[in-house]
């Protein structure tokens, strides 16, 4: 059996309307990109994480995907360790979910690559088109 991790996007707006940053939360994971081509930052310290706080914060995850999520995006208090991790991150900022899914990696370094590359991909206009040639 498989051990999968879920993960969700979120981005963070501003109340003049700007976005703030973009997240990826996953249980023991929360990783910050304030723009898209800016480093991503480890943000994790910003909670405890418990047992209670992991299994919290899978669950909220998995209720906010595909099958239950709000069609609005906004997490709300139905959410609230969530919330209290983007809360910290960015007290005045609406977060809005963008997405999710699973992260099948065993080994830890393993896990933050993959969790990296699903944040880098979300924020990143892609700049390649399909024949390989880079555009100016």
């Amino acid at each position: 059996m498989e051990r999968t991790i879920p993960y969700g996007l979120f981005v963070l707006v501003e109340p003049r309307g700007a976005p703030f940053g973009n997240v990826l939360i996953a249980p023991e994971y929360v990783l910050l990109q304030r723009a898209a081509h800016s480093t991503i930052r480890d943000v994790s310290y910003l909670v405890v994480w418990s047992a209670a706080r992991i299994a919290s914060v899978a669950r909220e995850l998995v209720e906010l995907g595909p099958q239950g999520g709000d069609p609005s995006g906004v997490v709300d208090h139905t959410s609230r360790d969530l919330r209290s991790i983007l809360h910290a991150i960015a007290p005045v900022a609406t977060p809005l979910f963008l997405g999710g899914g699973d992260c099948g990696r065993t080994l830890r370094a393993l896990v933050r690559r993959h969790l990296d590359a699903k944040l880098r991909a979300a924020t990143h206009p892609a700049t390649q088109p399909a024949s390989g040639r880079r555009v100016s």
